[in-house]
């Protein structure tokens, strides 16, 4: 019984990552994975029971290194397909196999079953350069976490403001990014920053061009652009990497002396509640 309870659980959660990729959703970043999972663990595989279920294995895992969320344990249980699904991208694990896993907690209203956890769909072998680079020998705290899912992201703050559509006129925004090289060869790319207004109409208001230089088992190295928006209206910030792509983060500045309200439902799902809801335009909410 406890078996077919924890195989529904993971077969529903399977599912739906599924449909995601059948819908061509967007991969997860770095970071979003490393909020999904309950653990995060370096370890060796030294069992496999294939008989667990029709279509999961439970791994006798034994732990090297907890990265999140230690547990008081030497070994850990966890059940993962066992096929590779092309949509779900997962790692199918052997005996002696060494991973780095992302666990999370099977549960069905609030009790744990057994202490058996589920494999995270991205969890995978411990790359070659990982163990060169001993990039395991050093915390790698949330905000820097790049392992796993679509890499880590840009972020975007005014002082200690990170609510984008908010940012203040007249006062400095800065931009932060992470790079890394886990090669052990030097590395030299380009990094463009470009800060463009859509107030009226679209117009580069900036070009910060930074030519980036990284020695070998760089595990992370933080870049930074600086600038001071002078006018109110949408701005987007584009970072063009020359080995991994481009990303946009777009914001809003509005005068100093006030602020945008929120839709009602975005003001929920950060956690307002119902009855601190605001409303535009001088309207009162009905709850």
């Amino acid at each position: 019984m406890k078996y077919l309870v924890i195989f529904l659980v993971l077969f529903g959660f399977m599912m739906i990552l599924s449909v995601n990729n059948i819908y061509a959703m967007p991969p997860f970043h770095s970071q979003e994975i490393y909020d999904f999972s309950n653990v995060i663990v370096v370890g060796k595989v030294i069992s496999v029971n294939s008989t667990f279920s029709p279509t999961h294995n439970l791994y006798e895992i034994q732990v090297e290194k907890f990265l999140k969320n230690p547990q008081d344990l030497d070994v850990l249980f966890a059940a993962g397909q066992k096929t590779a699904n092309i949509r779900l991208g997962n790692q199918v694990f052997d005996v002696n196999d060494r991973g780095l896993f992302y666990l999370i907690n099977n549960t069905i209203g609030y009790d744990p079953y057994f202490g058996i956890f589920g494999v995270y769909p991205t969890s995978q072998l411990i790359e070659p350069e990982w163990d060169k680079c001993n990039i395991f020998e050093k915390e790698i705290t949330r905000e820097h976490w790049f392992l796993g899912g679509g890499g880590i992201t840009p972020k975007i703050q005014q002082g200690t403001n990170s609510d984008i559509e908010n940012f203040n006129k007249d006062k400095p925004v800065t931009v932060t990014y992470d790079v890394s090289n886990l090669s052990d060869s030097v590395q030299e790319f380009d990094l463009d920053g470009t800060l463009v207004s859509h107030v009226t109409a679209s117009k580069v208001m900036a070009t910060m061009n930074q030519h980036i230089i990284l020695e070998p088992c760089t595990i992370y190295n933080t870049i930074d652009w600086e600038f001071t928006p002078s006018m109110t209206g949408f701005y987007n910030f584009e970072i063009k990497d020359s080995r991994s792509g481009s990303y946009g983060l777009g914001f809003t500045v509005v005068d100093n002396d006030s602020t945008v309200i929120k839709s009602p439902l975005k003001q929920i799902k950060s956690g307002v509640a119902l009855v601190d809801v605001q409303c535009k335009d001088g309207k009162v909410s009905a709850v």
